[in-house]
């Protein structure tokens, strides 16, 4: 870490903090000021970290607007829950656990406009931050190539490089902002230094020395034009290892990442400072005069979204299962049964009670069972169809006159809608009788059978003529 960097952000959470040869008030004092009440101390602690967290944010999101909102969210989440047991004992690492788990997560749910971060602001160099200020010249030239090799990163890869070197965190503090194990943050950097690092490095190489280098010119040359960034590192680094004014050239380069930590921070513009910062102490104001509650005050931190072994032990026997929420039930309920959604529910309840009122109808359960006409009642959709009626014919006998009161009993099914008894009026015998019967109107036709009287043949015997003599 380059002193410039170290000098302007790095303080002790106790005791006093150096920042410009001036001694201020430190981070533990300020947040103990904050939890009593003080409205100053609350305003320190934004004024101290709003600009930093800004710059972290644009570099990640890229615009003024998203990075002031990034920032303003942070530092109310930061001032909101201090004082918390899950809160981190550092002020700090507070501020940029949220920082992570806000502009993180906003840049990996949005597509990030690329194109706005080519600005001259995000590239220029603070000499005060490098190791050797007298190198700014030749830092600034490499801080383009620089910055657009580092801008093109995963952003929680970002997130640990910029935490690392421009913000001054070291392996143990980067752990419990990244809530992954010291190990893994140092893999982490580690793996950066040596493929983008020596990425960059080659491309800064390939740039420079090709002015000075005949044969470094004629080796690029060979590449294919789509050729890859490994490939580019491969053949410069085979060409330096041969060739002496090129080694001194690369010997020569300020390290990649060292240009990257002397980047200068951008500060946000007066207005968005001022509008963040009235809702953020006008948040923490809530917070700090609401009544105190079984539960902790302010709003938990969002679990971790960088990489690390958190959801381990997410599970576990033994827990208790979470209480009801009857008013998020009473509330469920209120929404179901208003305007529109109540159709859905009223009609698939219309659909059931036809569908139940149509077996039941089917099965007899309705049928009646006394004499007379037996009268149906048919469901207000059903479409009942005529029964049809049929004519019973009688045919007397020639000789006698008799008297038929033939009765017609309908046929009856289970699988008929209804039952009705038809019985024929008695009638007096002639050579044409006809029967009424009375129809009975059901969903279904019922058929009366035809009852025919035939009377058995008289048998006349006609004596033989006699013979004439």
């Amino acid at each position: 870490m380059d002193k410039g960097a170290r000098g302007h952000y790095n303080g002790a959470a106790d005791g006093v903090e150096l920042t410009e040869g001036e001694m201020t008030l430190s981070d533990g004092v300020l947040v103990q000021g904050a939890l009593q009440g003080d409205a100053e101390s609350a305003a320190a602690l934004y004024d101290r970290y709003f600009d930093r967290v800004y710059d972290f944010c644009l570099r990640l999101l890229f615009t003024a607007e998203a990075a002031a909102a990034a920032a303003a969210e942070t530092l109310r989440r930061s001032l909101t829950t201090l004082g918390e047991p899950a809160a981190p004992k550092s002020f700090r690492t507070q501020v940029f656990s949220h920082a992570v788990a806000v502009a993180v997560v906003r840049s990996l749910e949005k597509e990030r406009p690329l194109e706005k971060a080519q600005t001259e602001a995000l590239q220029r160099v603070d000499p005060d931050r490098l190791s050797d200020p007298i190198r700014a010249p030749l830092a600034q030239e490499e801080a383009g190539l620089v910055w657009e090799g580092v801008l093109r990163l995963d952003p929680r890869d970002y997130a640990l490089l910029d935490l690392h070197r421009r913000q001054g965190l070291e392996a143990a503090e980067l752990a419990a902002v990244l809530q992954i194990k010291q190990q893994d943050a140092r893999r982490g950097l580690d793996k950066l230094a040596r493929d983008t690092e020596g990425r960059i490095s080659s491309l800064i190489m390939a740039r420079r020395g090709s002015r000075n280098c005949e044969g470094l010119r004629r080796a690029l040359l060979g590449l294919p034009i789509a050729a890859t960034g490994e490939q580019l590192r491969r053949v410069t680094e085979r060409h330096v290892r041969s060739c002496p004014v090129c080694t001194a050239t690369w010997r020569a380069l300020i390290p990649p990442f060292e240009v990257f930590g002397a980047l200068a921070a951008v500060p946000p513009s007066l207005g968005l400072r001022e509008s963040a910062r009235e809702r953020v102490l006008a948040a923490w104001g809530t917070a700090s005069t609401a009544p105190p509650t079984d539960e902790a005050p302010g709003i938990a931190p969002p679990p971790p979204v960088v990489t690390g072994a958190a959801a381990a032990g997410a599970g576990g026997g033994g827990r208790r299962r979470p209480p009801i929420d009857t008013g998020a039930l009473s509330e469920g309920w209120q929404r179901l049964t208003s305007g529109r959604n109540l159709i859905l529910p009223l009609g698939a309840a219309l659909v059931v009670l036809a569908t139940a009122g149509g077996i039941a109808w089917g099965t007899g359960m309705f049928s009646g069972s006394g004499g007379g006409t037996a009268v149906s009642s048919p469901t207000p959709k059903a479409t009942p169809r005529a029964t049809d009626t049929l004519v019973p014919t009688l045919t007397p006998s020639p000789t006698a006159s008799a008297t038929a009161s033939p009765t017609v009993e309908p046929s009856s099914t289970p699988e008929e809608e209804a039952t009705a008894t038809a019985t024929a009026l008695p009638e007096t015998a002639t050579p044409t009788t006809t029967a009424a019967v009375t129809p009975t109107r059901t969903p279904r036709p019922t058929r009366t059978p035809v009852t025919t009287t035939t009377p058995s043949p008289s048998t006349t015997e006609t004596p033989e003529p006699s013979p004439t003599p």
